[in-house]
C-alpha cells in the first residue's frame, strides 16, 4: 500500500498540489470570516448581557446542524461551488468565537475595568487596551482549535462541487481507490497539525511577551495569521514551480530529476515485493512436491 501512496504521489504532484492550495484558500477564507464576524459578535453580546443568551442559543443551534445538511440547504440558495463550502464553514466557525470573546471579556474583573474608568479611559479605549488584551488567551486557544475543525470539515467541501482536498478522498470512495483516500486523509491532517504546531508556538511568543517589538498582541495575532496564510501559498507554489517548472506545464530539469528517482524509488519497492512474493510461491510449490 505505501508503494503505491509513493507512486500515485510522484506520478501526479500537480493534482495534489492544486488541491492544497484549494484546501488552503477555502480554510483560511472562512477562518478570517469567522474570525472578523465572531469577534464584532462577541463583543457586541459583552456590551448587552440582556440579549447574551438568546445569541448564543442560536449559535448553538446552527452549530447543531449536521454539515451535510447545511450544505444541501446552502445549494439552493448560493448554488453549487467554494462560495457554499465557505460559507457553511463560516457559520461552523462561528460558535468557537463568539463563544471564546464572550466568555475571555465577561470574565475580566470588574475592578480593573472601573479602575480604567476612573482614570478617563473611554470605552474604546478600555475595550481596545484592557479587554481585548486581557481576553487574548481564551480567544486566541478557541482559534487554534477553530482552524483545526475547519481544515478537517473542508474535507466535505468536495460534495457540493468545491476543490481541496476532500475530492481526492471522494474520487476514491466513488471508484473504490483507497490510495486516494488514504492520500486526502493524509494531507488534511498533515496540514491540521503544521498549522496547529506553528499556532501554538506563536501563542506561546506572545504570551511570553518575546515579540517585543509589536506594541500589542492584536498585531501580532493579525500579522501572524496573514504570515501563515502568505507562507503556505507560497511552499505551494515553489513546490509547483519546482517540479513543473515557471510555466507549470513544462518540467524543470531538477524537478523531471526528482520525480524520476522518486519513480524509481517506488518502482524497486514494487518490484521488491513482487520478486520476494514470485521466490516464496516457488519455494512452496517444491516443499509440496517434496512432500508428495
Amino acid at each position: 500500500m505505501i508503494n503505491k501512496i509513493i507512486r500515485e504521489l510522484v506520478l501526479n504532484p500537480s493534482f495534489y498540489l492544486n488541491l492544497l492550495k484549494e484546501h488552503i484558500y477555502i480554510t483560511f477564507t472562512s477562518v478570517f470570516i469567522a474570525i472578523i464576524v465572531g469577534l464584532f459578535i462577541g463583543i457586541f453580546i459583552s456590551q448587552k448581557p440582556k440579549i447574551a443568551a438568546y445569541i448564543i442559543s442560536v449559535v448553538n443551534i446552527a452549530y447543531t446542524i449536521p454539515s451535510i445538511a447545511l450544505l444541501g440547504f446552502l445549494i439552493s440558495i448560493t448554488g453549487i461551488g467554494n462560495t457554499t463550502a465557505i460559507i457553511a464553514l463560516s457559520i461552523y466557525a462561528l460558535l468557537p468565537i463568539v463563544r471564546s470573546t464572550y466568555i475571555g471579556i465577561s470574565t475580566i474583573d470588574p475592578n480593573i475595568i472601573e479602575a480604567s474608568r476612573a482614570m478617563g479611559s473611554k470605552e474604546f479605549q478600555i475595550l481596545y487596551k484592557i479587554k481585548l488584551p486581557l481576553a487574548f488567551p481564551v480567544i486566541f486557544s478557541s482559534i487554534m482549535n477553530m482552524v483545526t475543525m475547519t481544515i478537517a470539515l473542508a474535507g466535505i467541501a468536495s460534495f457540493v462541487g468545491a476543490g481541496g482536498l476532500g475530492v481526492a478522498i471522494y474520487r476514491g470512495i466513488t471508484t473504490n481507490n483507497d490510495v486516494l483516500i488514504l492520500i486526502g486523509s493524509f494531507l488534511i491532517a498533515l496540514l491540521a497539525l503544521v498549522v496547529d504546531g506553528i499556532l501554538s508556538l506563536f501563542g506561546k511568543l506572545v504570551s511570553e511577551h518575546k515579540i517585543k517589538k509589536l506594541k500589542n498582541k492584536k498585531v501580532a495575532m493579525v500579522s501572524g495569521i496573514i504570515f501563515l496564510i502568505g507562507l503556505f501559498i507560497l511552499a505551494a507554489l515553489k513546490l509547483e514551480q519546482f517540479i513543473y517548472g515557471k510555466s507549470g506545464k513544462e518540467q524543470s530539469t531538477t524537478g523531471h530529476i526528482a520525480r524520476k528517482g522518486l519513480a524509481n524509488i517506488a518502482g524497486l519497492i514494487t518490484f521488491d515485493h513482487a520478486t520476494v512474493n514470485s521466490k516464496s510461491i516457488v519455494v512452496r510449490k517444491k516443499k509440496k512436491d517434496a512432500q508428495k
